[in-house]
């Protein structure tokens, strides 16, 4: 019984012996391990990230290529979520290429891979502010992954402070040039691939009718002009196509617009002012054979008599448009773009009710028909606006636009006029 003990304890001690030798030589050799990037470089992965955090993506580089990082696991910029992908990368330029999208990048200390902030982030030129790490923004989403020779030069902007940024690496590796790196935190960055976009908007126009120039003297003409007025009850609706090329968008919609104008127009009315003679009586006498008549009358003054017919209305119009226009993009934001648009435009009359005044004697008021209404009018519109990203494919549109018909609405009406108006147009536009 006592060598049986005596036995067991030696074999215990044996094992001991045989742990602590595996551990000294572990940790005299940490790439026993953990691996290192070295022994790595004949390694080619391909790596895809969708809308994935920072902080998971070095987790999924650490378990896949068991490889120790260390980064401030408290630190925000972790967070932030990205979309990344690359083919036929070595794990280093994998890891390079991650940490770059929020401005970090690694250092190896012994088996450790530490990562920090770049110093070419932290850098600002002369002009710029010192201390802004901490204010830097950068982009939520990285949109594109591009092939790029050798040495890139990319363009970032740190706080309205220019610097270029050399990224060196195998020729014609996969890099990711952020796009722009000082990004509002209230808004995500968008620069548009799609080409085709669909729009839908409203109008509140402030319109009315350009008349011609009246004759001196012509009283009556002045009156007739000064029955048509302006008005903001006036609406427009509109549907567009639209296609991007580059800076110049080309774009076609049909527009229904509405129009209530005033009408304010007397028309006078009268009679009398004159003397009615009328014959009593009449005789005649014969006179060396002739017969002379003799006629007894009475005259009697009519007095002037006046009625005034008063038309105190709103017309009502409504034109379906046909519009043809180009947009140019004159300055761009982060996430807005401000632009000038100009175009051509049809209408066609579609409804009608009210009055209207007759190229006739007196110029009388008539129930408005469509008969008197020409059936096609053209003209122009033109204006600023500007266009802000909602997410990645909306976007809300401003614009303030003044159109103008450049033919008569009206053939048979005493006067030359075109109808025109100042529209403030909102709407918004889903880009695919």
């Amino acid at each position: 019984m006592f060598w049986r003990g005596m036995i067991n304890l030696k074999n215990l001690l044996l094992l001991l012996l045989m742990i602590i030798g595996n551990t000294a030589g572990i940790v005299a050799n940490p790439s026993a391990r953990y691996g290192t990037l070295d022994d790595k470089d004949t390694i080619l992965t391909s790596f895809v990230a969708e809308n994935e955090s920072i902080r998971s993506i070095l987790s999924r580089i650490s378990s896949d290529y068991d490889l120790n990082i260390t980064f401030n696991a408290s630190n925000s910029d972790f967070d932030k979520t990205v979309t990344y992908r690359a083919a036929d990368v070595s794990p280093e330029t994998l890891l390079t290429q991650v940490l770059a999208l929020v401005g970090y990048e690694f250092t190896p200390i012994g088996n450790q891979l530490a990562v920090h902030r770049s110093e070419r982030f932290e850098e600002v030129d002369s002009g710029g502010t010192a201390n802004m790490p901490g204010g830097v923004h950068f982009p939520d989403t990285i949109l594109r992954i591009v092939e790029v020779p050798v040495v890139v030069y990319d363009t970032v902007i740190i706080h309205q402070t220019r610097t270029e940024t050399v990224y060196r690496s195998q020729p014609y590796a996969t890099v990711v040039r952020p796009l722009v790196i000082n990004r509002p935190s209230h808004g995500p960055l968008r620069i548009r691939n799609e080409r085709f976009a669909v729009s839908f908007s409203y109008a509140q126009l402030l319109a009315g009718y350009n008349n011609s120039e009246i004759i001196p003297g012509g009283d009556d003409l002045q009156n007739v002009r000064d029955a048509d007025g302006a008005s903001f009850r006036n609406f427009m609706l509109n549907g567009g196509l639209h296609y991007r090329l580059g800076a110049i968008t080309l774009s076609s919609s049909v527009a229904l617009s509405g129009y209530s104008l005033p009408f304010n127009y007397t028309e006078l009315f009268s009679s009398g002012g004159y003397h009615r003679i009328d014959t009593l009586d009449s005789f005649y006498t014969i006179v060396n054979g002739q017969e002379e008549w003799f006629h007894v009358t009475d005259s009697t003054y009519i007095p002037l008599e006046t009625r005034e017919l008063l038309y105190d209305r709103t017309n009502n119009l409504g034109l379906l448009g046909f519009r043809l226009g180009i947009a140019y993009d004159l300055f761009m934001s982060t996430h807005s773009s401000f632009f000038i648009l100009a175009g051509v435009q049809a209408g066609i009359p579609i409804w009608q009710r009210g009055n209207t005044i007759l190229n006739e004697s007196g110029y009388p008021a008539v129930p408005l028909e469509r008969k008197e209404l020409n059936s096609f009018v053209y003209g122009f519109h033109l204006g600023p606006g500007v266009r802000t990203n909602l997410n990645d494919r909306l976007d809300f549109v401003f614009s303030a636009i003044y159109q103008r018909y450049l033919s008569e609405l009206q053939a048979s009406h005493p006067l030359d006029r075109q109808l025109r108006g100042i529209a403030i147009q909102i709407g918004v536009q889903y880009a695919f």
